[in-house]
């Protein structure tokens, strides 16, 4: 009966597996749990310092943004400041009559 004694082969071997089953799904998990508390510890300890990085690049963006903005721009008030080579607009003086109909 070569049939029988595959069949309880297999029946052993299954239960061997399913034995041995929750020992290797609770290391795995232990691993992964190990490897994922690394990982926090070293964004705990490297995220602050990252942020503060950014933070910092940020504003020295902005101030040399600012300082080249004030530079290139003119101020609205004043409209003495015209780029080199353009000449100056003359608007004609408005034209008034006399006639009061107005």
């Amino acid at each position: 009966m070569k049939g029988g004694n595959s069949l309880m082969d297999w029946v052993v071997k299954l239960i061997f597996f399913l034995m041995l089953l929750p020992f290797f799904v609770s290391l795995g998990l232990q691993v992964l749990g190990i490897i994922g508390q690394m990982i926090a510890v070293f964004l705990w300890a490297i995220l602050p310092w990252l942020i503060a990085l950014f933070a910092l690049a940020v504003a020295v963006a902005g101030f040399a943004a600012a300082r080249i903005l004030r530079r290139r721009l003119s101020p609205r008030n004043r409209g003495d400041c015209l780029p080199p080579g353009m000449p100056r607009l003359r608007r004609p003086r408005e034209v008034r009559r006399g006639d009061g109909d107005e």
